[in-house]
């Protein structure tokens, strides 16, 4: 099935872009009612309803959706997606017996490096943010459209903080993983290696890490 955009999301709830968290759950309880199977509703609709809805509410997982990511894909999935691109990266210098797994190791903690980078500009912008806050009110009673943008600007760079680290520790697991291997001895350390992606890629590894 084509994944929808997130735009198709919120018209799924029937809600705005702009909706709050309250108001994507008032929709979603309309919407779920409309279409829940004890009321005669379609199956399909009803679970495509509650998806929407897990999706808008759960800032990490919308973060994930919007930059085309499987809001639900696993950590150790991830991990041998990792290792398996790295393979496909060098695998041609694994077939002439050059050492990798030093440059892939490189490569992780360069990774690393700019997700920490990254995280570190996203406080920042947290930290003006807050500081903005509180500047700008409005004259009667009336909701204060600066300070909902800004609370909704906050909610966004915080989701991509838990995101940003998320990968990090991803990226962290994959360096523990290649400590495991080395090009000591270039024909068996490359036969070990490619021992290892054979079995991830064609499912047949019995370890914890699996390819989807």
């Amino acid at each position: 099935m084509k994944k929808r955009k997130i735009d198709d999301l919120y018209k799924e709830l029937g809600a705005k872009k702009t909706a709050t968290k309250a108001e994507l759950k008032k929709a979603y309880r309309d919407r779920s009612k409309k279409t829940h199977p004890d009321k005669g509703g379609n199956p399909a609709d009803f679970l495509a309803v509650k998806d929407a809805y897990e999706i808008l509410t759960d800032d990490v997982k919308k973060l994930r959706y919007e930059h085309g990511d499987d809001p639900e894909q696993s950590v150790d999935s991830e991990v041998a997606g990792i290792l398996a691109a790295a393979l496909d990266a060098h695998i041609l210098d694994i077939a002439e017996g050059k050492p990798v797994i030093g440059k892939i190791r490189k490569n992780i903690e360069k990774e690393i490096s700019q997700i920490l980078e990254a995280i570190y500009q996203k406080k920042r912008e947290i930290n003006t943010i807050n500081k903005a806050k509180g500047k700008i009110v409005t004259k009667n009673k009336q909701e204060n459209i600066f300070e909902r943008v800004l609370e909704s600007r906050l909610g966004e760079y915080e989701a991509n903080i838990r995101l940003l680290q998320q990968k990090k520790e991803i990226f962290e697991k994959v360096l523990g993983i290649l400590k495991d291997y080395e090009d000591i001895n270039i024909e068996v350390g490359n036969k070990a290696f490619e021992s290892f992606f054979t079995g991830s890629l064609s499912g047949g590894y019995s370890g914890m890490y699996t390819v989807v």
